[in-house]
């Protein structure tokens, strides 16, 4: 029995008798072929259906699975973590959207302005997780609705 494989390809086997010289040329079939692969980064159905630039949505899911300080979790340090929206110093819980000041934001919660968002020197979240369905953060651009702010 003589067996022919490769990688990629169907294995033949020949069962030939060794009584004299033989030549043989084998022909290996084509293997698995694999169904045609497809990658997407942002649908085009998404790109349609969202016309803003510059914003950063965030869900609760998201927030929750990031680990916290003494298990709670701060939406604000979530925002944090995204492109454009740096954290300043070490000890500062601002944010300092496209190089804009802390005190230039614009934070809406529920239709109401939210003057201080900062509670407890940052170690406590203003903003109950559970509470929150999601956010939006704009970095650029914001609608007129939102004017008033260098930030948003």
């Amino acid at each position: 029995m003589l067996e022919y494989s490769y990688v990629g390809f169907q294995s033949r086997t020949f069962r030939i008798l060794p009584n004299k010289n033989l030549s043989l040329n084998v022909r290996l079939g084509t293997g698995i072929e694999l169904q045609e692969v497809v990658v997407k980064a942002n649908s085009f159905q998404e790109s349609i259906r969202s016309t803003e630039m510059s914003v950063e949505e965030i869900s609760t899911k998201e927030v929750k699975i990031i680990p916290a300080l003494l298990g709670e979790s701060d939406i604000l340090k979530v925002i944090q973590l995204k492109p454009g929206i740096p954290s300043g110093s070490e000890g500062s819980t601002g944010l300092f959207v496209r190089g804009g000041a802390a005190d230039q934001n614009l934070i809406v919660l529920d239709e109401a302005l939210v003057y201080n968002a900062n509670h407890l020197f940052g170690f406590f979240s203003t903003f109950n997780t559970d509470a929150v369905k999601d956010l939006k953060a704009h970095k650029g651009g914001f609608p007129a609705q939102y004017g008033g702010r260098l930030s948003r």
